[in-house]
């Protein structure tokens, strides 16, 4: 791929979690690293939710990328 692609990640997920445990993000930390244009934003604090607990700054960076 060789466009630019941008992934937001929230805290890395624990090795212990319960499947239905969505406190941390299931997205692979190397993701970005894939890609000949990958970026990524980590959120370390924050949880899957990322778009209801940031939500200006989620759309935020969304709309930087268009």
């Amino acid at each position: 791929i060789e466009k630019p692609v941008l992934i937001i990640r929230a805290k890395e997920i624990k090795k212990d979690r319960d499947m239905m445990d969505f406190s941390a993000s299931p997205t692979w930390p190397g993701l970005a690293n894939e890609f000949k244009n990958g970026q990524e934003i980590h959120f370390p604090n924050n949880t899957h939710f990322l778009p209801m607990e940031l939500p200006d700054e989620i759309s935020r960076i969304i709309r930087s990328q268009l």
